[in-house]
Order: structure tokens, then sequence, then C-alpha cells
């Protein structure tokens, strides 16, 4: 059988060559432990997916803004579609309506053997169990990648690539998509890590590292991992929350070689994160970027406009917060109600009306937003949050340009 693994493109994002995605390299290791044979096909940077259709078999991942993509590749092509990734495990029945054979929900590394099993004829949905050890599992086969196609200049290393450390997250954001899984926090070892660490600088050179877990600081082994980035000589940066970190754990992590964080405030007003389940406060992400800043380290923020409840109060406030904390960069996404999401499941808990499920216009950073938001809520209809939502990005362009690191 001849099979096509398919990283989907991102055609909505300012770039999608920035840095590899690892879920579909964790496929293709799982692959070649089941001794699988397959032909992988690198769709970041293209509009859409324009592969050879010469396969029994094609596989492929899919967020809720890449799954159009997806969709109209699986409609356009004969053979077995087989579909995973965060959007499917979310709405697994409408991937078979739409033409796939067979979907992966979850995490799919455990059950990669069952696709032998798909053919032409099946409507299947394979619930996979999340992977309680992730020592045993591969480590992404970048082999695969043509690394050189990547744009590492947009970003502040030489060369560097994504690595995680733990899987699934502690808290549930009632916006955020992992609470599509119930899972529970899964985390790698300290040398398992590290054993990958090593692996990337011999196999690529690379010494720099953005660690992709939803929450870092939370790992039980990190200053042993962190210590282990020191002494090799790493660069690194992470994501995280600020309500696990204070000014010697900072310190610390710039003394490792931490160069940024990229912190989830989402909001300046309290009101806002509560009503969307943050559990987290307006002082405290205040006072982590300056300890941040105050450590030598880039302090990011990650803003989200058009949640439910926000207004032109909620806007201000959030101006207001910028003013104070003042972070070295600022990213603003406008808020989408992903699929499988509290907010997708029960809109009217947080009194807001979803007014469009076109999943093309599913993004929220990147390409230039739509003429207005896919909801509206309690405050603002869907033009009003566009209107605050732009009002919001102008202010972040201009006024604080001067102070803010822009990539």
């Amino acid at each position: 059988m001849k099979i096509a693994l398919i990283n989907t493109p991102s055609p909505f994002l300012g770039s999608d060559l920035l840095y590899p995605a690892l879920g579909v390299l964790y496929i293709a290791a799982a692959l070649d432990r089941a001794e699988i044979e397959y032909d992988f096909y690198d769709c970041a940077g293209s509009p859409e997916i324009c592969i050879p259709k010469k396969y029994d078999m094609y596989l492929l991942t899919a967020t809720t803004p890449q799954y159009p993509i997806a969709k109209k590749f699986a409609q356009d092509v004969e053979g077995i579609k087989i579909i995973g990734g965060a959007h499917p495990t979310a709405m697994p029945q409408q991937c078979l309506d739409d033409g796939f054979n067979g979907v992966f929900t979850g995490e799919a590394e455990l059950g990669i053997g069952q696709i032998l099993n798909i053919n032409a004829g099946s409507k299947r949905i394979i619930n996979q169990l999340e992977c309680e050890d992730l020592d045993n599992i591969d480590f992404p086969n970048r082999k695969i990648l043509d690394m050189k196609r990547y744009d590492f200049k947009l970003a502040d290393f030489d060369t560097f690539t994504s690595i995680i450390s733990s899987r699934g997250c502690a808290f549930k954001c009632a916006f955020c998509s992992n609470s599509t899984r119930a899972g529970k926090m899964r985390f790698r070892s300290a040398n398992n890590f590290l054993q990958e660490v090593d692996d990337i600088r011999t196999s690529y050179g690379i010494n720099n590292f953005i660690i992709y877990d939803d929450v870092f600081m939370l790992h039980k082994e990190i200053e042993a991992i962190i210590q282990g980035l020191r002494v090799r000589g790493c660069k690194w940066r992470c994501l995280g929350r600020t309500d696990h970190i204070d000014q010697k754990k900072i310190d610390f992590m710039s003394e490792c070689g931490c160069v940024e964080i990229d912190f989830g405030v989402e909001s300046g007003s309290q009101y806002v994160l509560d009503k969307n389940n943050k559990k987290n406060n307006v002082l405290r992400n205040i006072l982590a970027i300056q300890m941040a800043k105050r450590a030598g380290i880039i302090a990011k923020a990650f803003l989200m406009y058009g949640l439910p409840y926000d207004n032109k109060e909620s806007l201000e406030l959030t101006k207001m917060f910028l003013d104070i904390a003042k972070p070295d960069v600022c990213t603003l996404s406008l808020f989408i109600p992903l699929p499988g999401t509290a907010i997708w499941n029960h809109p009217e808990r947080f009194d807001i009306k979803i007014v469009d499920k076109d999943f093309s216009k599913y993004y929220s950073a990147g390409r230039a937003p739509q003429e207005r938001a896919v909801i509206r809520n309690k405050y603002c209809n869907e033009f009003e949050l566009m209107e605050n939502f732009m009002n919001l990005k102008a202010y972040i362009d201009t006024y604080h340009a001067p102070a803010f690191r822009r990539r």
C-alpha cells in the first residue's frame, strides 16, 4: 500500500515556515516504529495541499483553521483518507460526513497500527487513550524535513526548533482547545528531554529551542531540564502562565539561557478573565512581566480580544494594562470559538451567539481579519467587536511601537 503523510499548510498565518509542526513528525516516528512505509509531503508555505494523487492512503492532521484545506483535499482525491488533530478530536463525525474514512481522536501514536485496517468503505472513529509514559514515545522524526525551508530569521535565534517536555494542561480556560482533551498533564523525564536536545544538536547543529509546552513552569523536573540546557550552552524560550513563577525562578531561568517567556495574559479586565475561567489575575500578570524584564528576559504578552463579556471597558482596561506592564513584545489575537471548547459547546452559558460557522474564517492572527467577528456577546455585536479589536490593534501598533519589540 502506498501511503502519503501530509503536513497541512496554514496560509492564514503570517508565516507557517517559522518552525516545524511537531504533531505530524511524531506521527512519522510512530509509522517508522510500526515499519509502515510512507512518503512525506511538507505543504507548509503553500496555499493548499498540492501533492501527487497516486496514493492508496492519505494521512493528515488539522486544526480548525486548517480543516477547510484538509476537507477540500479529501474531497478532490481518490483513496483512503484518514485525519487526526485538534479539529477531528473535537468533531469526528463531521470529518466522516465530509468524506474521511478514518478519524483519530486524541493522541494517535499508540494506535498507529490500526490505520492499515481502514479501507475505502470504512467510516471509523478511532478513540485513542493518552500516552501515559512520554519517555516511551519516539522523538519526532525531523529527518524527513528540509530544515532549510524554514525562515529562522523571523525569530530571535539564528537557528532553532520547537520541542516539548510535557503534554496536557492543568487548566480549563473556556476558550482553549485543550479543553477538548480531558487528560491530565504528563511529563517527560529530564533525561529523555535532554537526550532529544542532544540528538538535535548532533544531527542539525541547532542549539536554540522553543519549549512549546502549554505550561512549562509546572514541569516536575524543570530545574534539571534548564540546568541541562545551561550546561549545553543552549538559548531557549518558553510559554507560561504568570501564576507559577517568582523572581528567584525567573532569575534562575535567565542564568540557564532563557531569553524569552511568552505569557498568556489574554485581557486587562479581571471580569473577562474570571468569566472565561482563566484562573489568574491582572496584577499577577503585571508583576510577572516586570520580573522577567528585571531578569533581562524578553517578556511577551499574548492578548486576545472579542472574548465573551469583552466590551469597550475591557478594551480600555487592556490598554491600561499595557501602559503599566510594558511587555517587550505583544501579540493580539481575535477570539474564535473553537469546536470542543466550553464556549463552543455551551454558548448560552457565556451569553454569546455564534453567528458564523464557516471555518475558513476561524483564524485568530496572521492574515488580515474579516469585517466582523464570528460571535456577538452580551455587550457588543460582531461588528462592534471587530471595531474594538482594530482599535486595540492600532493602539499596540502605533502608540506602543517605541516600547515593543515586534516580530
